[in-house]
């Protein structure tokens, strides 16, 4: 082995104890840890101060609520044919109604989304 693994996250969360608020720069940490020894980008230190900002609060990623997903109405202002409000009207009386009908169109889009 080359020599001692370093937990950079480690030494970065161990230097922005000792600094104040307004010296937390993430290039600023980054450039002072790295004249020490140890490289770390200003990517990092801003990942590992998110962090410790949402531990701080209690707060994760995993534990974030999922987005719903909206289905997407779509405009139209096409004016159906007599031919296609013929067809709809087969259409509902194969599926019984009105009810029936928007029912088996409601799992027919859960099928295909």
């Amino acid at each position: 082995m080359k020599g001692t693994i370093v937990n950079r996250s480690e030494k970065i969360r161990d230097y922005l104890k000792t600094l104040k608020p307004s010296d937390r720069s993430p290039k600023a940490v980054a450039d002072a840890l790295t004249a020490k020894g140890v490289k770390v980008t200003p990517t990092l230190v801003s990942l590992v101060k998110r962090n410790m900002r949402l531990k701080a609060k209690g707060k994760s990623r995993k534990n974030a609520p999922a987005k719903a997903h909206k289905p997407r109405k779509v405009k139209t202002n096409k004016v159906m044919t007599l031919k296609e409000v013929a067809h709809a009207k087969e259409f509902l009386e194969m599926c019984g109604g009105l009810a029936n009908a928007k029912n088996f169109l409601g799992a027919v889009n859960e099928i295909l989304s």
